[in-house]
């Protein structure tokens, strides 16, 4: 589809004008925002599915700065959490 960027794109135009190692360091650094950027985005729609609007926007700030770990733990736990606020306990075991 013509919105969707393949990595081999994404390696070429990472390779114009830059060393291989300063290209594999751009691409890196892309698709870990990607991953951040996606990761985001699926936390926030379950928390939307399971908790509300009111919930989502509550905690938006909190999910849009936090570490891709972080993101991906609080994830897990509110596929199973029955309220928002065991999603963002900081003292769960």
């Amino acid at each position: 589809h013509g919105d969707i960027i393949e990595q081999s794109d994404l390696n070429y135009a990472a390779r114009q004008n830059r060393s291989e190692e300063q290209a594999e360091e751009l691409t890196m650094t892309i698709v870990e925002e990607w991953q951040q950027e996606r990761a985001v985005s699926d936390l926030l729609r379950l928390i939307e599915l399971r908790f509300g609007n009111e919930a989502k926007k509550h905690y938006v700030e909190r999910i849009e700065q936090a570490s891709l770990d972080q993101i991906e733990q609080w994830f897990d736990r509110a596929a199973n959490a029955t309220r928002i606020e065991d999603v963002f306990a900081e003292d769960l075991a």
